[in-house]
């Protein structure tokens, strides 16, 4: 795989003598930014992040480029470019399902995975949902952030806020982002779905599924049924918010210490 890195955000810190190292991996539409953040809490680790092309500022030569197969490979080089290992891997969403799909290419570098809203098979139960990630309309996009927040109104303060929101959201993925409309590709989805199948039934490792009681993004009790079933031994952990959609960190940030004791487990 020949990447030209400067044609790819990422986001590097580094410390002395760190206990591991984590790497984020961001959602569809969404960039590292959303939880650099989280890089103080963990400030014992040393801390990545990566955007997809397509994402941030990240760039693409051709829409060949905005493909989960090729983030996937994307994301393998970044890890061996920088040589990580002992690597716990923080993925939302459609990072989710990249970070299972990684792990089933370089298991030998990877101690834990952690799970925010994965994607699964189980977003497949309302295909008609995903398509509106990528909104014709202002009012598909207000309907789409809502169903991010449990209480959108109470997570921005005010409805008109949460409005404005909406409002720079439709601007923003109808130009800057509107090519990722590909991403949503009914049969490469599908190809996803049925790739990140495999790589939970490989799961071998310790890993922490979070997700919120009233995501409907990617579907609470069918995900949690997904992994309960398919991952074999005790390597899998629940961690299941209340009063949370499909932002359960962000919404809740009560749930970062129960994150922390998992990774120091």
């Amino acid at each position: 795989m020949n990447v030209n890195w400067n044609d790819i955000e990422t986001y590097i810190s580094e410390i002395d003598n760190p206990k591991g190292n984590i790497l984020f991996l961001h959602g569809f539409t969404g960039n590292f930014n959303n939880k650099i953040s989280f890089r103080y809490f963990f400030n014992e680790y040393n801390f990545y992040g990566i955007n997809m092309p397509g994402h941030g500022n990240s760039k693409f030569l051709s829409l060949n480029e905005l493909n989960q197969n090729y983030y996937v490979d994307l994301v393998v080089e970044f890890i061996k470019k920088n040589n990580l290992n002992n690597l716990i891997i923080l993925g939302h969403s459609m990072g989710g399902g990249i970070a299972l799909l990684v792990y089933k290419k370089i298991k030998e570098r990877i101690n834990k995975l952690i799970l925010e809203g994965p994607a699964n098979k189980a977003v497949f139960e309302n295909y008609e949902m995903s398509k509106k990630l990528m909104p014709e309309t202002y009012e598909d996009t207000k309907f789409i952030m809502s169903k991010l927040f449990y209480d959108p109104i109470k997570f921005f303060g005010t409805k008109e806020k949460f409005e404005l929101y909406c409002l720079n959201e439709f601007n923003s993925l109808n130009t800057k982002y509107k090519d990722l409309k590909t991403l949503l590709n009914k049969e490469l989805m599908q190809q996803f779905f049925d790739n990140i199948q495999e790589a939970i039934k490989e799961i071998k490792i310790p890993t922490l599924l979070v997700i919120g009681k009233h995501d409907e993004i990617v579907p609470y009790k069918a995900t949690v049924n997904n992994f309960v079933e398919n991952v074999s031994g005790n390597y899998l952990s629940l961690v299941e918010c209340d009063n949370c959609s499909h932002l359960p960190l962000t919404e809740n940030r009560e749930i970062l210490p129960l994150i922390k004791q998992f990774i120091e487990k």
